[in-house]
């Protein structure tokens, strides 16, 4: 859905898109496992583009969007075929949202046939899913049953946030 708006040299787009993902995995061996997970989303867009003349304009363009964690990622048992690198997924995962905005600027000479474009462009991940790494200090037993030997890692995604507090950004879990 969106509003667009037009005059002259400005021609700007508002829009704005519902979406929303669901998904249920059923797990039999070794163990029943039933992961059920739904999102739920509103992505907000907008578009400006400004002509000043038939051979200048400046654009930006604001977009949203989300990727869900995937079934393995979500799915709390811990893979064990190889057991010095075992890894389980995190139930309690949140699905990232990124925000981008791109200006672009483009000169056209007409006369010469050359053009200049500028583009700047960024964009901020909310909740980015990456992996943490953990290394047993001394043998134990995870949830579930599977056996975790001394010098053993296990791997587990999670959510990361960017410490705003910290002059060095570093990566922390938001959890």
């Amino acid at each position: 859905m969106g509003l667009q708006y037009r005059d002259g040299e400005i021609n700007s787009l508002l829009g704005v898109n519902y979406q929303q993902s669901a998904f249920t995995a059923n797990r039999t061996y070794p163990n029943s496992l039933r992961t059920e997970k739904s999102f739920d989303n509103v992505l907000p867009a907008a578009t400006l583009h400004w002509r000043f003349d038939k051979s200048r304009g400046l654009q930006f363009l604001y977009r949203t969007s989300t990727n869900p964690p995937s079934v393995t990622q979500l799915e709390n048992s811990v893979d064990n075929t190889n057991p010095l690198m075992l890894s389980t997924g995190n139930p309690d995962l949140k699905q990232y949202y990124t925000h981008s905005l791109t200006a672009r600027y483009n000169n056209t000479n007409v006369t010469s046939l050359q053009s200049i474009f500028l583009l700047v462009s960024g964009t901020y991940t909310l909740d980015y899913i990456g992996n943490a790494t953990y290394f047993a200090t001394r043998d134990s037993t995870l949830p579930g049953g599977a056996v975790w030997n001394q010098g053993a890692q296990l791997t587990k995604p999670m959510n990361l946030a960017i410490n705003r507090a910290s002059a060095y950004g570093d990566v922390r879990n938001a959890d």
